[in-house]
């Protein structure tokens, strides 16, 4: 019978309850202390650098976990992100600090560096009685871990978003300069719209985030001198749906991306990556789509010189409608191109 996690070297969810039930029965292990853990953005860090980085990541951060624990403690895999820790012989307190120590210990280890590690949230009860069943333990453990994860996946997750933008504008100067580009205009085009002061603020911020998903694109891409063959435009154009799909992991981000996914839309329907038309498309991403447009045009490539700003107007002006919202090219056109320069 195998007792043992494939990808960790980890006892598994059968080893744990079965050497739990030993120790019911034995009678001298009391208290016994039940923490359960669960990584931080795992599913983001899998959305991000794909499934066998996270994997790795995670069999990094379980071989951190353990040289924090002593011999008697056991430490199985119980789910996909989900571990837990049996202290027997153990107090309340002790229990409790180890939570609080191995939370503290595995983040400041990865300080400065957010994605190369993961951390963990943990919660814990305590079984005192042989006839505390194994569940209601589980339970009351996993209540306390989710409801100290809610008030730190936030700021992670912000720190991860973060992380990644770095990570990405490491990788291309170039990225970095039409990001922040992108950003202040989409910012000037709302404010002339006149929406709402939250609302701007939130276009600017995803002005910046839009190009996110290239964190999965091949750095040689890129920075490609060339223009980009058939093949390789293909894997570029997947940017706005990883993009999303990095975003749709945070609460702060969740409505953004819907407006990245969508920032390469066209009004008439033949835009990427699902065709959507019109209002179909979000206000938001009509606007970053524009301001992308705009930005593009008038910054050379290694193969083609920049367009001038009143050449990129005339293309504008020639796609609203058909490829751009013929409303927000108006309002680029005649409120804020000129204060552009």
């Amino acid at each position: 019978m195998a007792y043992h996690d494939h990808l960790t070297g980890l006892y598994n969810r059968l080893f744990f309850e079965e050497t739990y039930a030993n120790m019911l029965v034995s009678g001298n292990q009391y208290p016994i202390g039940i923490l359960i853990g669960d990584i931080n953005g795992l599913k983001m860090y899998n959305d991000t650098y794909g499934h066998l980085k996270g994997d790795e990541a995670m069999c990094n951060l379980i071989a951190r976990l353990k040289e924090h624990l002593e011999p008697r403690h056991l430490l199985a895999r119980i789910g996909g992100d989900e571990f837990a820790i049996i202290m027997p012989k153990a107090s309340e307190s002790e229990v409790r600090t180890m939570v609080y120590h191995l939370e503290e210990v595995l983040d400041a280890e990865k300080e400065g560096q957010p994605l190369n590690d993961l951390g963990i949230s943990f919660g814990y009860s305590m079984q005192r009685h042989p006839q505390d069943p194994l569940d209601r333990l589980f339970k009351e453990a996993e209540a306390f871990m989710y409801h100290r994860k809610y008030f730190s996946s936030r700021s992670f997750r912000s720190r991860a978003i973060q992380a990644i933008m770095e990570t990405l504008f490491s990788k291309s100067d170039r990225e970095r300069k039409h990001s922040e580009r992108v950003s202040h205009i989409s910012e000037r085009i709302a404010k002339a719209m006149k929406l709402d002061p939250d609302t701007v603020d939130k276009i600017r911020v995803a002005g910046l985030l839009h190009d996110i998903g290239k964190i999965g694109v091949d750095e040689t891409l890129l920075n490609k001198p060339d223009k980009l063959d058939r093949e390789e435009w293909e894997m570029v154009k997947l940017h706005s749906s990883k993009g999303a799909n990095i975003l749709s992991n945070t609460m702060e981000f969740h409505e953004m991306a819907h407006w990245i996914i969508a920032h390469h839309e066209r009004v008439d329907g033949q835009g990427y990556p699902n065709h959507l038309a019109k209002e179909q498309i979000p206000l938001a991403s009509r606007i970053i789509a524009v301001a992308d447009a705009y930005e593009a045009m008038t910054t050379p490539k290694p193969y083609r010189e920049a367009l001038t700003g009143d050449e990129a107007v005339e293309e504008l002006l020639k796609g609203a409608g058909s490829h751009w919202d013929a409303g927000v090219v108006h309002i680029f056109v005649h409120e804020v191109y000129k204060s552009l320069h």
